[in-house]
């Protein structure tokens, strides 16, 4: 790894040798984007001459509570409250498109930060917080704030990276010595927390939610199921439940005088669940970006005058999750049958038109450890001798569960069921609404499905330690194995980097054999738009920071 972090990690060794020394990291910012757009004007949306941005996207919205949604609401949150203490540097790639550089931390809300090592061995990081930053309510953004929506992330145990890789609980590793300094008690895993947990962040205006929640419900569950109260560019101005979000711009943001500045007036996500209709309204310029939309789609836009397709190689991952304690996957031999009866190479030429690489294991192309070779390919012969040493007679019915917002997943499964049907199996395609998907993968009950997971620290020890560490919120197939767990937490431990891949080489290895996860591909990242979009910043997140797209 290049840049900022090859820095923080030779400190890391000098002060785990035993010197005890202040690091301080102070990162200036060095980009300027000037963004303009031209105005669009949506039938319904805006008055006449606004400046307005739509997009389609496939799901509704089922949460404005960050710690509660998941799919499509986080593009909403990150509107209306502040997603980012710390940010990735944007970057204009040779082709023209605009990424992030994960090795290169710009400020946001925090401006500065130190590090000195304790005496027990551990790390205390202080955060200075930028003066004079406001929530949408005008009280004034400090550093009770983070430690409010730290504490609240906890409170719904959603707070696996902190315990983790940070190994400090908010409910008492945290201290704030004045209003704009934020203290945290943590292990010497720096490059992991600033990335992983001051990069992902959402701010609450924790004085007004505490005003608003009251003694029955101290951290503002009820109300923030549908309301915004934070500090982001836009203002929730109207919401109707499976049409349509719209947001307005909030002129006096804190980053209207940085590189953030937005200029769209209005933001407008629309509902539209099939798609082709929103690429019907794509190529109309009725809508300005169409989400969700699947390789086959993607494929065809490619040749649609005043449509444009930004790809990036992706990280996401997506996977067949198998959860071991529910029959009849709780054999090995049936996940192992599993893993050989999918239809890989049909997979990627059919349904992602060449548009993905394969995924060879847990840990994605591009990461440390990566596998250049996948441990299972298509063998329906073996996979039926597995099924038949297991038990597991001919005419046993399986669910195949999918959330419905993916048509991709959709034809996967398709092709999926045709192999495991020769295998003398009954196979049940399920698809789900995605509130219900995502609440039902979330509470590790269902048996096998079709998920994505896109981690946003390219780190293997991250990744396993939230793919399959046994108390992992986001260990949504439900493995459990003590083993891993130990070596997992070895690794944390781990001062020296060979050791610690080392370790994580092991982990993934035996995940492998265990079948954790029938591993499939990794799609790349597809974005329909009209040709007059530019500036829009691919992140490492894969949401999409609207504020700072331009339309020529």
């Amino acid at each position: 790894m290049e840049g900022v972090w090859v820095n923080r990690r030779a400190k890391h060794r000098t002060l785990r040798g035993g010197r005890r020394m202040v690091a301080i990291r102070l990162v200036a910012i060095g980009l300027v984007l000037v963004l303009s757009v031209p105005a669009l004007l949506a039938p319904g949306t805006a008055a006449q001459g606004r400046k307005v941005l739509v997009v389609a996207q496939a799901g509704d919205i089922d949460s404005l509570d960050n710690e509660k949604a998941l799919g499509p609401s986080k593009n909403a949150i990150i509107l209306c409250t502040d997603w980012q203490y710390l940010a990735f540097k944007p970057v204009q790639l040779k082709s023209g498109l605009w990424t992030v550089d994960t090795n290169v931390l710009v400020p946001r809300i925090v401006e500065k930060w130190e590090e000195r090592a304790l005496p027990n061995g551990r790390y205390q990081y202080a955060f200075q917080i930028k003066r004079g930053l406001k929530h949408q309510s005008g009280n004034p953004v400090t550093a009770h704030d983070i430690v409010f929506s730290m504490q609240r992330r906890q409170a719904f145990k959603r707070d696996t990276l902190e315990r983790t890789l940070g190994r400090f609980e908010a409910n008492k590793d945290l201290a704030v010595p004045d209003d704009y300094t934020l203290q945290i008690n943590a292990a010497g895993v720096a490059p992991l927390l600033f990335k992983s947990v001051m990069t992902q962040r959402n701010l609450y205006d924790s004085k007004r939610v505490k005003e608003l929640a009251g003694a029955s419900d101290p951290w503002g569950e009820e109300y923030l199921k549908k309301n915004c109260v934070g500090g982001g560019p836009y203002r929730l101005s109207k919401w109707t439940p499976g049409v349509e979000m719209v947001f307005d711009r909030w002129p006096d943001w804190w980053g209207n005088q940085t590189w953030e500045k937005t200029t769209v007036d209005q933001i407008v996500l629309r509902v539209v669940p099939s798609v082709e209709t929103r690429a019907l309204l794509l190529q109309r310029g009725e809508v300005d970006i169409a989400l969700d939309m699947p390789p086959r789609e993607i494929d065809r836009l490619r040749s649609v005058q005043g449509v444009k397709i930004l790809s990036y190689p992706s990280q996401n991952m997506l996977y067949v999750g198998i959860n071991p304690v529910i029959k009849p996957f709780d054999n090995v031999k049936v996940r192992k049958a599993m893993a050989l009866a999918f239809p890989y190479q049909t997979a990627i030429e059919q349904v992602f038109r060449g548009d993905a690489r394969r995924l060879n294991g847990p840990v994605p192309t591009g990461v440390a450890l990566a596998r250049k070779v996948a441990a299972y390919s298509t063998d329906l012969n073996k996979a039926k001798g597995l099924l038949t040493e297991a038990g597991v007679p001919g005419g046993t019915e399986i669910a195949l569960t999918l959330d419905a917002k993916f048509q991709t997943h959709e034809d996967l499964a398709v092709l999926y069921k045709a192999n495991l049907e020769q295998l003398g199996l009954r196979v049940n395609i399920q698809k789900m609404p995605s509130a219900q998907f995502n609440t039902e993968t979330r509470a590790k009950r269902i048996a096998f499905f079709f998920y994505e997971a896109l981690w946003w620290v390219p780190d293997p020890l991250y990744i396993l330690s939230l793919s399959f560490e046994s108390k992992a919120h986001t260990n949504v197939s439900n493995y459990q194995n003590a083993q891993v767990d130990d070596m997992l937490a070895k690794a944390l431990e781990t001062a020296d980097e060979k050791q610690r891949l080392r370790l994580l080489e092991q982990v993934q290895n035996f995940v492998i054999d265990d079948v954790g996860w029938v591993t499939v591909a990794q799609p790349n990242f597809n974005l329909a738009v009209r040709a007059n979009i530019d500036r829009y910043v691919h992140q490492n997140t894969e949401l999409h920071h609207l504020w700072l797209v331009q339309k020529k």
